[in-house]
């Protein structure tokens, strides 16, 4: 998305609206939130993926199952008609 464009400020506002602050613990740990633990589920493991200047955890099962399509799918900053920009951010599968 063009820097400046009205999409990309929509995307912008609500990722960083989004935005979770978390706390290291003695160990140098992060130590997440009960609702942020229950989206990744039942693991023990996680992806922690590049953003920019801040990252995404993710469910190992969730990343797997999205990544093709995300990576694989064509961008075209042309057509917003249909984009919801929150779909980007709320997986019901676990993504956070």
């Amino acid at each position: 998305m063009p820097m400046g464009s009205e999409t990309r400020r929509k995307v912008e506002r609500i990722y960083y609206g989004l935005s979770v602050k978390v706390r290291l613990d003695d160990n140098g740990r992060l130590v997440l939130n009960p609702r942020m633990r229950a989206k990744l589920g039942d693991t023990t493991d996680v992806y922690m993926t590049g953003a920019g200047a801040t990252f995404q955890i993710w469910n190992p099962a969730v990343f797997e199952r999205l990544r093709g399509p995300i990576f694989d799918a064509p961008i075209d900053e042309d057509d917003d008609t249909d984009f919801d920009p929150q779909s980007l951010f709320f997986d019901p599968d676990g993504g956070i």
